[in-house]
């Protein structure tokens, strides 16, 4: 075991490209993860073919195959209760978004899959949150740390920085609120590229959601030309920052 000092810590923070392996968390966790997802240079990542949400699909699929299973979209659990006498243990309340109403169903088994922040958005007052008779799992809840992320994706007709700055593949780090830059491979059927133009974390979060705060219903996002950053340009500006990149 050996130890830094804030310098070092600062640069595990900034060029490791994500603030959250340097928070106080439980070392044993971490241990194992920065092992495997870090440490061996041959680490390969691999993904789910046409994207993880084919990972819900496909749960969704599987349950609804199942006779009497159905799916009820655009509702949310407001709160459940016991059910005194015969019949389901408990009655859940749910609120239908598209015919405004509220609506309940009787269940004898409810299974809350869901992160932090959900779980608080439901009823605190029921019996299962109460925070007198239910403190263990406060305390449970509440030992959950909660860490943002935010990612900002673009798309180019042509993946511009393999001539710009001859990459082909790979990431960029840096200590500015973009933190991380990959560059994925270009559509073998076209020059269509997709650009992760930042990958960040904690702290840095709070700089892109000023971004996000539009009261009227005016887009913003709508596909805009660019001048494209040439790496003649960017040697007129000085960068007082740490810059990584995997060419």
């Amino acid at each position: 075991m050996c130890s830094v000092g804030q310098e070092g810590y600062n640069f595990l923070a900034d060029a490791g490209g994500y603030y959250s392996n340097t928070i106080n968390w439980n070392a044993a966790e971490s241990m194992s993860y920065m092992v495997g997802d870090f440490t061996p240079s041959d680490v390969e990542y691999k993904t789910i073919e046409n994207g993880f949400d084919q990972v819900a699909y496909s749960l969704a699929k599987k349950y609804t195959n199942i006779p009497g299973s159905k799916l009820w979209l655009k509702n949310s659990l407001v709160t459940f209760k016991r059910n005194n006498g015969d019949g389901r243990r408990y009655s859940l309340q749910f609120w239908n978004k598209n015919r405004k109403v509220y609506w309940n169903v009787n269940s004898d088994i409810i299974i809350l899959a869901m992160p932090k922040r959900s779980l608080e958005l439901l009823d605190q007052k029921n019996f299962f949150f109460d925070k007198y008779s239910s403190h263990k799992l406060q305390e449970h809840i509440n030992a959950v740390i909660s860490e943002p992320s935010l990612k900002m994706l673009m798309g180019f007709e042509y993946p511009w920085w393999t001539e710009q700055f001859g990459t082909n593949a790979g990431k960029s780090i840096t200590d500015l609120s973009i933190r991380q830059c990959y560059y994925f491979g270009t559509d073998p059927k076209n020059s269509h590229s997709l650009f992760l133009s930042s990958y960040n974390d904690m702290r840095s979060v709070t700089f892109w959601k000023a971004l996000m705060r539009i009261k009227d219903k005016q887009s913003i996002y709508e596909p805009h030309p660019t001048k494209i950053v040439s790496q003649e340009n960017l040697k007129r500006i000085f960068f007082p920052v740490i810059l990584f990149l995997n060419t």
